[in-house]
């Protein structure tokens, strides 16, 4: 049940599945979206036009929207870019929960959640949802040298 976590972490390509969770938290929960984009702040506005179109309230997209962190620092050069770091860490996290992610979208996210862990952003005893939205269909243009699974 997703109302039994403090923060719900998803990655962000159109903002659509965001707008949804958000408009779904439960009270004091927080969504934090990652864009896959780099310069990735313009998802705020994306999210606001998908918000509006069912809310039709400015306000109620503004109360929406105040649950609602935009991590824009972990697009490791932008839509369906990788990285050294990134293909290493894909491999590391799947060695350790047997999860494939993809590069476009769930390592990013993935990255991003374990990166702010350990730079103790979120409080002490935080209840953390990560939504993999599969996506792994990427993964076919990378070559067996750079992934193990």
């Amino acid at each position: 049940d997703h109302r039994n976590y403090d923060v719900i972490c998803c990655a962000c390509g159109t903002g659509a599945t965001a707008s949804g969770i958000a408009m779904s938290l439960s009270e004091g929960q927080k969504l934090m979206a990652f864009p896959v984009f780099k310069d990735g702040r313009f998802m705020e506005g994306e999210m606001r036009k998908h918000l509006y179109y069912f809310l039709m309230e400015e306000h109620a997209v503004d109360d929406v929207m105040a649950n609602v962190s935009i991590i824009a620092d972990y697009h490791f050069g932008g839509y369906a870019k990788k990285t050294p770091t990134l293909l290493s860490f894909m491999n590391s996290f799947y060695s350790k929960t047997q999860i494939p992610t993809d590069f476009v979208y769930t390592a990013k996210l993935m990255f991003g959640i374990y990166d702010l862990i350990q730079k103790d952003y979120f409080p002490k005893g935080s209840r953390i949802l990560a939504i993999h939205s599969g996506g792994l269909q990427g993964n076919r243009s990378l070559t067996n040298t750079d992934l193990i699974f």
